[in-house]
Order: C-alpha cells, then structure tokens, then sequence
C-alpha cells in the first residue's frame, strides 16, 4: 500500500489533528486537572491521594498520550497524501508555537535571569530613545546589534506589557532559528 485512499486520509488527518490538539490541551492544563483526579482516584480506589507526594508524578504521565499521537503521526505519515501531510505539519508547528507561547507568557516571569532581564531593560531603553540601538545605553560585556532587542522593543511599545512582550518575542526567536537553519542549508 503506498498511499491511504481519499476518504481514509482525510479521516486519519481529522482524528489525528483533533486528538493533538486534545492532548496538547491536557499537557497545558495538567495542573487545574490534578484536584479533580484526585477526587476521581479517591473515588475508585477508597484511599486518600496526596498531592504533595503524588502530583508531579500524575502530571508527569499527561505527557505519554501526545507522545503517543505523535508516534501514530511518525508511523503513518509516509502514508499521507502530500496535502494531508502538509497540514499535519502545519498543526503540528502551530501547536508548537501555543506550547511557546504558552509557557513563555506563564512561566516566563520565573525564570528571570541577568541576561534576560539586561534584555528588557534594553527594550524599555529601545523604546523611550525611540531606537533599536540606543546611545544611552551603556553596555557591560558585549554589544548587541542583532539581537532580541530587534524584537521586543516594537513588541513592548505596541503592547507596554513586559510578559506579552517577553512571550511574543520567544516565539520570534523560535521561529527565526529553523528559517535561518532552512535558508543556511538552500544555499
């Protein structure tokens, strides 16, 4: 068989779009999910569950359905017709770039270091010298002429917001590295 009929690839395209997404959506929300599983595992097997002790490990096993949609996606995606292939991808990079944007807007606040913080504030400074190198900034270590300022300074003045800018721009540098991997290779 080289190739799925019309009607099966179109149902494989479906069933598999839909369930990435469903399990992309329990691995993003495993932690409001844990109170209620506890709750349902308290019902089934009659003992007190202990978040504390056994949260990470019930979040942890969230992962495995959408390491096995993609799995299914690997195995049959020889099979796929070239459009079916193309949205599989598609969906795949756009769930991607949820799943970053995601946690960099979430999780970003906690995971501040020197350099990104130093990254900010150059930024702020991008935007109140109105330039994407400003010449009141005084540098410590290295300059900065392609870097992420390129990004978040417009982002930070139309949004005045630090984590929307801070998501946003994660997700432009995540999609600049295969673009630049992809044009490095065609020449």
């Amino acid at each position: 068989m080289k190739q799925f009929s019309k009607k099966v690839d179109l149902t494989l395209l479906i069933v598999l779009s839909i369930s990435f997404v469903l399990t992309s959506l329990l691995v993003l929300f495993s932690s409001s999910l844990l109170i209620p599983l506890q709750g349902l595992f308290e019902r089934i097997f009659h003992r007190t569950v202990n978040l504390s002790k056994w949260g990470a490990t019930i979040a942890s096993l969230m992962v495995y359905p959408v390491f096995l949609v993609i799995l299914v996606d690997a195995i049959l995606f020889c099979f796929f017709s070239d459009r079916s292939k193309s949205i599989l991808i598609l969906t795949i990079f756009t769930l991607t770039a949820f799943y970053i944007v995601y946690i960099a807007y979430n999780c970003g606040s906690y995971y501040i270091d020197s350099d990104t913080s130093a990254e900010m504030a150059l930024a702020k400074e991008c935007c109140k010298e109105k330039s994407l190198w400003p010449l009141t900034w005084h540098y410590s270590t290295e300059i900065r002429i392609l870097q992420a300022q390129l990004f978040t300074a417009p982002l930070l003045a139309i949004t005045k917001n630090f984590a929307i800018t801070k998501a946003l721009s994660v997700l432009l540098v995540s999609l600049c590295i295969p673009l630049s991997l992809y044009f490095y290779l065609a020449s």
